[in-house]
């Protein structure tokens, strides 16, 4: 528990339970288990992405939706989402070897693939 200078060997003795607990409670958002059990972002990341989303988003405005090059409306996706949709996008991609495994386990014969 680097933010407050103490570890958990010293628990029961020179800190008590309740007040490793305590501890643990009132991480700040700066800290690995925060980080985790969020969306990956510090508050003060968190707030620089609203500020990157809102800049963005006061520019996009004003572009000419009707030009086909026009670029897509976007936001700064957090390190949780980013891995999440990285997750899903491996999760749709089959291998050619998944694709024969398939086929073999479905009876395909091999002219028919």
């Amino acid at each position: 528990m680097r933010f407050y200078g103490a570890s958990l060997d010293e628990g029961g003795k020179g800190v008590s339970w309740r007040d490793m607990a305590a501890m643990v409670a009132h991480l700040p958002s700066e800290s690995a288990l925060r980080r985790e059990e969020g969306d990956g972002w510090s508050e003060a990341e968190r707030l620089l992405a609203q500020i990157a989303d809102s800049t963005y988003i006061a520019w996009w405005q004003r572009i000419d939706h009707d030009n086909p090059d026009a670029p897509p409306l976007r936001r700064v996706l957090s390190p949780r989402e980013r891995a999440e949709r990285a997750d899903a996008a491996r999760e749709d991609v089959y291998t050619r070897a998944d694709m024969d495994r398939i086929a073999d386990a479905l009876g395909i014969p091999e002219d028919r693939r």
